[in-house]
């Protein structure tokens, strides 16, 4: 008897089951080699439109970049007009938008200093479009603003190169609370007038706003727009001119020295303090740390001896006034009776109080132990700062 046997046919060494299964792999690596070669322009396409989103963005918004003093100082479109553009080409043409205007008496600017982009950008009509040259959906309301590229089928969702590409611009990244307390050293003043001058959310052009602080010292501005702006205070109390200040978070806290008024004089003691016996001169030196001058009313000196060797005080030199009077031992006395502008940081005003050793006004003394009180008036406030000289 004759058998046959037949085998699996294995061409090359290879089983008909092997040959099957690596020409449907091949077939995979085909279809995934031609889509990623196929959607490789979207993803050029896709990078390039979030690239130009981003520019966008920071032509209305601005940077984080801070200078040498580590003050931001770029606020783009939003920090000159207060307020985020009406159509994306606001931002390279001008139009009926208020022109840039920067008043040196308040220390900012407003209105348009455009083009807000870089000079390799893209101007014209292509701002208003993405990488597949459909147009942006830009939306101001309702809100908040947002800046929006459908991916490349322009259609809204999708995964991959069809993603939406977006950015919004949030209430809290362009607009502020401005809030602070009016003092005057550890007392918080009532009722004070607080101005802050920015640019109108509106028109684009400057405006301000008037709050009174509360029975605590304290005020707040809702909705200011992030950027260099201008504080003021007009009294009754006292009247500071503007105070440039920088916006640049949602929760914007005016730092303290700015608005406490009992920091903006300085008293620095003559010789008398520190030489002993033979001194006759106490001096006060009067300076405003605002970077404009501050109006007192009057001021009042008054003086009383805290050691064992009397003493008088006979003369007070107030700037180019002086008033001489029969010497005193303990007593006080009006330095001013009209109004006296207070001069910021330079020049000073110096005060200075002669003093003797006899009621006759011989003799020089020693200044050790006197105790002097300053009232300062400032319109309808009375601030009082006591210095205490002592010998070494």
């Amino acid at each position: 008897m004759i058998r046959f046997s037949f085998k699996p046919l294995k061409p090359y060494g290879f089983s008909l089951v092997e040959i099957i299964m690596t020409l449907v792999l091949l077939s995979i690596l085909a279809a995934m080699s031609i889509s990623f070669f196929s959607n490789e322009p979207d993803k050029v396409k896709f990078d390039q439109t979030k690239r130009k989103i981003e520019v966008l963005r920071q032509a209305i918004l601005g940077d984080d970049t801070q200078d040498n003093e580590g003050q931001r100082k770029n606020f783009g479109y939003h920090g000159d007009m207060g307020k985020v553009p009406g159509t994306l080409t606001d931002l390279i043409t001008q139009g009926t938008q208020p022109a840039w205007s920067y008043s040196t008496y308040y220390g900012f600017g407003a209105g348009w200093r455009g083009p807000y982009l870089h000079s390799g950008f893209t101007g014209g009509p292509a701002i208003t479009l993405d990488e597949w040259g459909k147009t942006f959906a830009y939306t101001t309301t309702p809100a908040p603003p947002t800046l929006t590229s459908y991916g490349a089928d322009n259609k809204a969702g999708g995964t991959s190169v069809d993603t939406d590409i977006s950015t919004q611009f949030s209430f809290n990244s362009r607009m502020a609370t401005v809030k602070g307390i009016v003092a005057m050293n550890a007392t918080h003043l009532s009722s004070q007038s607080v101005e802050l001058r920015y640019p109108n959310p509106v028109s684009g052009s400057l405006t301000f706003n008037v709050q009174v602080s509360d029975a605590n010292g304290y005020f707040a501005f809702s909705s200011v727009p992030f950027g260099v702006r201008s504080l003021s205070i007009l009294g009754p109390s006292a009247t500071v001119r503007p105070i440039p200040i920088t916006v640049d978070t949602s929760d914007y806290q005016v730092p303290t020295s700015l608005l406490n008024l009992g920091q903006t004089v300085f008293y620095v003691p003559g010789s008398a303090n520190n030489t002993g016996a033979g001194d006759e001169l106490v001096q006060f030196i009067l300076r405003s740390s605002y970077n404009q001058s501050l109006q007192l009313a009057a001021i009042t000196v008054t003086w009383r001896n805290g050691g064992s060797t009397t003493g008088y005080v006979k003369q007070i030199l107030l700037g180019g006034t002086k008033q001489d009077f029969t010497p005193v031992a303990s007593g006080s006395r009006i330095a001013l009776t009209s109004l006296l502008s207070l001069p910021s940081q330079n020049p000073n005003v110096n005060m200075m109080l002669t003093m003797c050793l006899n009621s006759d006004g011989s003799g020089t003394f020693d200044t050790s132990n006197y105790v002097f009180t300053i009232t300062f008036e400032w319109l309808s406030l009375t601030k009082m700062d006591t210095v205490v000289f002592t010998a070494p």
